[in-house]
């Protein structure tokens, strides 16, 4: 697999950055409408500590203050 290297013109008229920011608007509000809950799903499931050995701290000492 090779990677591809997307460029991206930057230097816009202020009507072109604005449609382009409304489009990604767009696009945000409909694939959070579409995938929210599998997205809000995936990013609880990511914090869960599966791994009980995380769940302890190995500390003996107390800390010096």
């Amino acid at each position: 697999m090779s990677m591809k290297v997307l460029r991206v013109d930057t230097h816009w008229e202020a009507g072109e950055a604005y449609r382009l920011l409304a489009l990604i608007d767009e696009l945000r509000a409909e694939i959070a409408a579409h995938y929210g809950n599998d997205i809000a799903r995936m990013m609880r499931e990511a914090i869960v500590c599966t791994d009980e050995r995380q769940l302890e701290l190995p500390f003996i000492d107390l800390p010096p203050f």
